[in-house]
């Protein structure tokens, strides 16, 4: 296998974190006019598939000057520093997507403000269209632009990965912990992923 695309998500990945709205979001908000589960909802059933804009998502909130506050969410999270120096090792060597089910302006925010932007080629947000990896669609699109074969799909999620794997592309199971039940390679940290990268590009 050589490998000629990376498809890599966000959450999980190059953020640390992984309940952004369910723990960091929810608890950052003061006095929350909204339910953990109205606002998980509004996130993965609203602006994360295009069903509800930026601007509404923060008016549930009732939050004032909601761009500064977002802004202030979005670049607090905990980047994995590590992964700007795979991003650079290898830019020559594959094209980098990003596929993830975070809204596109969220993504490219996150992005810019981690200084990693100019490594990617392409975005696969859940906003974009037929873009959701909550039904597959974002892997048939990513196969439509870029392949199945030599295309690499890096996630922390299981079900997302057992979908991409389905369709017959190479999958990498991101994790925190090395788990032993998880039937993918797996990898838990970007130094790792660089040493099975440049056994697989030449």
């Amino acid at each position: 296998m050589k490998i000629k695309v990376i498809a890599i998500d966000m959450i999980g990945v190059i953020i640390n974190e992984t309940r952004i709205i369910s723990n960091r979001l929810y608890n950052m908000v003061e006095n929350n006019p909204i339910s953990k589960e109205k606002m998980k909802d509004n996130y993965d059933n609203g602006i994360s598939s295009g069903q509800l804009t930026i601007e509404e998502f923060w008016a549930e909130l009732a939050i004032e000057n909601w761009e500064t506050y977002e802004y202030n969410f979005l670049s607090s999270l905990d980047f994995n520093n590590d992964c700007k120096t795979f991003f650079e090792k290898y830019k020559e060597s594959v094209k980098f997507v990003l596929v993830s089910d975070l809204p596109t302006k969220w993504s490219k925010i996150i992005l810019n403000e981690n200084a990693i932007y100019k490594y990617f080629d392409e975005l696969i947000c859940g906003d974009t269209k037929d873009g959701s990896k909550k039904d597959g669609s974002s892997y048939k699109l990513l196969a439509k632009n870029h392949g199945i074969e030599g295309t690499l799909v890096i996630d922390d999620t299981l079900k997302h990965l057992q979908r991409a794997a389905d369709m017959k592309f190479n999958v990498v199971h991101f994790i925190s912990k090395k788990d032993k039940d998880s039937p993918f390679t797996t990898i838990d940290n970007f130094s790792d992923l660089g040493n099975y990268l440049s056994s697989n590009i030449e």
